[in-house]
């Protein structure tokens, strides 16, 4: 039998519905799920992307212990909108949610990992581009399944990147 814990870590969609009571759709499962070290999410208004990317912010920093998560959006009030989602499910599974003492949106937890939101701007930007030039083209066979209508309806959103060393 699996462990509780060993089952958190390998099943962030399993953890989101059992811990946050959050039920993801197919493409969000997809999200939740991908193991790819940088996400770039790029769709359409209301498709659950803040939702998204602060379940799987939040299932990384606790289950992964020492990451740092960066977190971003194209302004500073989008991402303090990003970060408050995140500590919101910290704060759902007991964590008492404080800074880091180095940046200004950032969330330290217990075991050491750091959330930390970068708004937009000139900087941020640079880093969206550099992002979006590695995400795979839409009828790549790295690119995960999503439907047409999804496909028709893309605008910028949010990145989330989980860099390998803290």
């Amino acid at each position: 039998m699996i462990s509780h814990d060993l089952l958190n870590a390998v099943d962030p969609v399993g953890w989101a519905r059992r811990t946050l009571g959050f039920e993801p759709d197919a493409q969000q499962r997809t999200v939740l799920g991908s193991t790819h070290k940088r996400i770039l999410l790029n769709c359409s208004r209301q498709w659950g992307k803040s939702t998204v990317t602060a379940a799987k912010a939040a299932h990384r920093g606790l289950e992964f212990p020492g990451r740092l998560i960066v977190a971003m959006s194209p302004s500073a009030r989008q991402t303090g909108e990003l970060m408050r989602k995140i500590e919101g499910f910290l704060r759902h599974c007991g964590i008492r949610v404080k800074g880091d003492g180095s940046n200004e949106m950032s969330i330290l937890l217990p075991n050491g990992s750091r959330i930390v939101g970068l708004p937009g701007g000139e900087g941020t930007r640079r880093i969206i581009e550099r992002l979006a030039t590695d995400f795979p083209e839409p009828d790549s066979p790295t690119m995960p399944s999503v439907s047409p209508r999804f496909k028709l309806k893309l605008i910028p959103s949010t990145a989330l990147t989980m860099p390998s060393s803290v």
